[in-house]
């Protein structure tokens, strides 16, 4: 994670990815114990349900953001930039559990989760993000680094507990999966879910067993 002022990201991004202002503020459900120092989060009944295998963020939640370096996944918006290495496994999924917000002092900064994924050959994947704040997803082209970054595919949820996907064949390379909150201002430290299928290690099954066992979960789930 790392906060992000608007002209940075418009210079990292591009203004039409992210020049999304405007967003309402969300109602923060607060039961008054804060997480970390001088932050407090969205602790109450959630639409984010982190399964018992999700991986955790690499960050305390909702940490003091603003005053503290993102040492974690602040991805390209880091010095030096730090990616979080998400690692394929034989099912092919993995989730994320991390957080999201704006910068409680209103100056304009919002937190954004850069996370690495590889792929050994090319695939079929699906990205999917729910969360209890708005938040964009992107999948960035990490080919040419940090110094030319090219958002390939996004999505947006304008509103909280709306899930987004994007569903899309990529060739074989390194990509970034960026999460973060959809405005700059006004909204709350949330939590949201991450999910990413179609995710194999070298050697995993052909793309045609992926299809036929896709194909008999969804015949039996």
């Amino acid at each position: 994670m790392r906060f992000a002022t608007f002209l940075t990201l418009i210079s990292l991004f591009g203004l039409t990815a992210i020049a999304h202002a405007g967003v309402p503020p969300t109602t923060n459900r607060l039961d008054g114990d804060p997480v970390a120092d001088g932050v407090e989060c969205i602790v109450l009944d959630s639409c984010v349900q982190c399964p018992a295998d999700g991986i955790p963020e690499n960050e305390d939640p909702c940490y003091d953001w603003y005053a503290i370096p993102d040492i974690w996944n602040g991805g390209c918006n880091s010095d030096p930039p730090i990616f979080q290495i998400l690692d394929p496994t034989c099912e092919g999924s993995i989730s994320v559990c991390g957080w999201g917000g704006t910068d409680p002092g209103g100056m304009g900064w919002r937190d954004t989760d850069w996370y690495e994924i590889t792929l050994v050959e090319p695939s079929q994947i699906t990205v999917c993000v729910v969360a209890e704040i708005p938040v964009n997803l992107f999948i960035i082209d990490a080919a040419a680094g940090c110094a030319t970054t090219v958002i390939l595919h996004e999505a947006y949820a304008t509103v909280p507990c709306e899930p987004v996907c994007i569903q899309t064949a990529l060739a074989a390379g390194t990509y970034w999966l960026w999460v973060g909150a959809n405005d700059f201002y006004s909204i709350p430290c949330g939590q949201y879910l991450l999910t990413v299928d179609g995710y194999y290690p070298e050697g995993g099954p052909s793309a045609t067993e992926r299809t036929s066992w896709s194909t008999m979960k969804n015949q039996y789930k």
